[in-house]
């Protein structure tokens, strides 16, 4: 029965986490249609992400159990800022940490999410 509540809790952290992750990728789509608007749209998303990967180049100084405590890897900190400069690196970091969050979820969990009818993607 213990065991049940807590899948069941960790369904619903998860949950609100994905909720979050929707609502960060709502934020992006509306940053990129105003990107549009500009004049040199292409211009400015390279600066963005030029200076975003700037800002992440502290994250390479922390240590390993610092960067796992905030959901990272080196290994993906490393392969974000070796990305071209067209790619967002906050986005892509984000993405990475998230398909490693759902590859370590309890198949149970995953199912359990799976079977409620959420307004997300399923989770396979």
């Amino acid at each position: 029965m213990k065991q049940t509540e807590e899948a069941i809790q960790a369904g619903q952290a998860l949950l609100a986490r994905e909720q979050e992750s929707i609502m960060r990728d709502y934020v992006l789509f509306q940053s990129q249609v105003l990107d549009r608007s500009r004049s040199f749209p292409v211009l400015g998303r390279l600066i963005s992400n030029w200076r975003k990967r700037g800002r992440l180049r502290d994250l390479e100084q922390l240590d390993d159990h610092v960067l796992n405590d905030i959901g990272f890897t080196r290994t993906d900190v490393t392969a974000v800022l070796s990305q071209p400069l067209s790619v967002d690196p906050v986005w892509e970091l984000e993405r990475r940490a998230m398909l490693r969050r759902n590859q370590a979820m309890p198949d149970a969990t995953r199912r359990w999410l799976n079977d409620r009818a959420f307004a997300h993607p399923r989770i396979d």
